[in-house]
């Protein structure tokens, strides 16, 4: 889902979008971490966003799925609340130290 960042970007890619973030102007990786955490303690949907310059990429996680907006794409993904955090807790912990960085 999150590709190792590099030079302020990460390439994040879910179902069929795949598109690059600033985690300069996004709140990644503490800002989605916190969020992941907050849906799981109250079993309830989140939001995480990112900046693409010049729009941005929502993708609105609930128990049963996942769903992305970019631009004028929608994209349902059969990925529940708990695989999605499992995902994002592996790719970030695999690249700890750049995201430190």
């Amino acid at each position: 889902m999150l590709s190792k960042p590099e030079f302020g970007w990460t390439n994040f890619s879910l179902g069929n979008i795949k598109v690059s973030i600033s985690n300069i102007f996004t709140p990644l990786p503490q800002g989605w971490i916190e969020e992941a955490i907050r849906g799981l303690q109250h079993n309830q949907p989140f939001v995480v966003y990112g900046w693409c310059e010049p729009e941005y990429i929502f993708c609105t996680v609930t128990e049963n799925f996942c769903y992305v907006v970019h631009e004028n794409t929608f994209e349902f993904v059969n990925l529940t609340m708990k695989d999605f955090c499992k995902i994002l807790y592996s790719d970030i912990s695999q690249s700890i130290s750049e995201w430190i960085d």
